[in-house]
């Protein structure tokens, strides 16, 4: 059976999203990527630059391996870097 479930907090920290029983969901995107030819591939997170209270993202998301940068502002996440194999793709 497939699905998901979903673990949320207050508005201005992330929300995740895990899909338990979806299989090698992964390696179906990089098949499916390779089988259009596609040269875009997105395979992670380069670098996440967020504002607010560094210590609490940090307590919230636990122990974790996300290239993480702090900066002063307002809460949220104010530009998102996603390595995409020729290049990072840039959302901000």
């Amino acid at each position: 059976m497939r699905g998901w479930r979903s673990v949320s907090g207050p508005a201005h920290l992330p929300f995740f999203i895990d899909y338990p029983n979806n299989g090698d969901r992964v390696g179906r995107w990089r098949a499916m990527y390779e089988r259009v030819r596609h040269t875009s591939a997105p395979s992670g997170f380069s670098e996440l630059t967020i504002s607010g209270s560094e210590r609490e993202m940090r307590d919230w998301l636990g122990p974790n391996r996300l290239p993480l940068r702090f900066i002063a502002g307002e809460r949220g996440i104010c530009k998102v870097r996603i390595d995409a194999g020729s290049g990072d793709l840039v959302i901000e």
